[in-house]
């Protein structure tokens, strides 16, 4: 099944269920892992991790490790990237729940709208690595909200490989010593200067 929209309580649940590491591909820059899920159809989930270099002086290794649906970000980890978040309205963002039916999903809704008030207009600057979530308002880019990631019990470190294997167990990304051990090509790319 390929999903090219999807509802919030859609999104919550493909980013906290149980998924497993299929296929890896590396293109470039960008590391490609396919995911699957228990007992679902769903086609086009995948971790991708990419690199790249800031424009600042001096220049550090930029990386992105994203959980994607068709090419839509669900969750995204930057590390070495600047962000600001928008201002929270709560008046604007409620919307959101009226489509939320599951109570556990409800629940972990209601904390990201929490975090989202807190975090109104925060400014994240190069050194803060941060997670951005997915909201789907029509009218708003869908991972324009991020937050601290010690939130999502991930500690900052300079060990590419000991981020994905954070940012995948908070997310529940089963991966391997097999999975990581594809990505060897990314050990020596430090995250500090």
């Amino acid at each position: 099944m390929k999903i090219d929209n999807i509802n919030q309580e859609e999104a919550i649940k493909l980013i906290y269920v149980n998924k497993i590491p299929n296929k890896t591909k590396i293109n470039g820059k960008k590391t490609f892992i396919e995911l699957s899920i228990e007992q679902n159809d769903i086609d086009n989930l995948k971790l991708e991790i990419s690199n790249s270099i800031t424009k600042d002086l001096p220049p550090k290794p930029k990386f992105n490790i994203k959980l994607l649906l068709s090419g839509l970000n669900l969750t995204r980890m930057d590390i070495n990237g600047y962000h600001t978040n928008p201002e929270f309205e709560k008046e604007i963002y409620s919307e959101i729940l009226d489509d939320i039916y599951e109570e556990k999903t409800r629940d972990k809704m209601q904390k990201i709208m929490k975090l989202m008030e807190k975090y109104s207009e925060y400014i994240f600057k190069k050194d803060d690595y941060h997670i951005h979530f997915y909201i789907n308002l029509s009218y708003i880019k869908e991972d324009i909200w991020a937050f601290p990631i010690h939130i999502f019990n991930i500690n900052k470190s300079e060990n590419i490989i000991d981020n994905i294997r954070e940012f995948c167990q908070e997310f529940n990304i089963k991966l391997s010593n097999n999975n990581l051990s594809n990505l060897n090509h990314l050990k020596g790319i430090s995250n500090e200067h």
